[in-house]
């Protein structure tokens, strides 16, 4: 009887701990609105900030060549997410080239408690685009 009890319990705590690493049900992807660029002036974007606190960072997938990440995951449940290039030559022409790269779990699609600064350069020009949740999509 001390056997099967042993068993039984030593199988019960290995399925728990096999769900606890479990991928959560609802993962959803970042994505940004169109921003026009000016392309002729060289305007790129350098760094991007993503503040979010509807759900958790899950993951990241294709990075951008020569990029950045950092996330800084505080108690408070507010989590940031802050990328850069690594030098002119990797800046991009298009920020929707960040669009799916980012994965939120926990989160539901018409959250609005995200927002994202998207810092361009040219050559002598500096500028900040703030984007709130509601310029933002987050879908499968």
């Amino acid at each position: 009887m001390f056997k099967k009890l042993l068993l039984i319990s030593i199988a019960a705590s290995g399925l728990c701990m096999a769900t606890a690493n479990a991928a959560p049900a609802s993962i959803l992807r970042l994505y940004l609105p169109r921003l026009a660029l000016a392309r002729e002036d060289g305007e790129r974007l350098t760094e991007f900030k993503l503040t979010q606190a509807c759900g958790e960072f899950w993951g990241l997938a294709g990075i951008p060549k020569d990029w950045s990440v950092e996330i800084i995951s505080p108690s408070s449940g507010t989590a940031v997410l802050h990328a850069s290039a690594g030098h002119g030559a990797s800046s991009l022409f298009d920020v929707r080239t960040w669009n799916g790269v980012v994965h939120i779990a926990g989160a539901h699609a018409s959250c609005k408690d995200l927002s994202v600064v998207l810092v361009t350069e040219t050559g002598d020009r500096r500028k900040e685009y703030q984007l709130s949740g509601r310029e933002l999509q987050l879908r499968k």
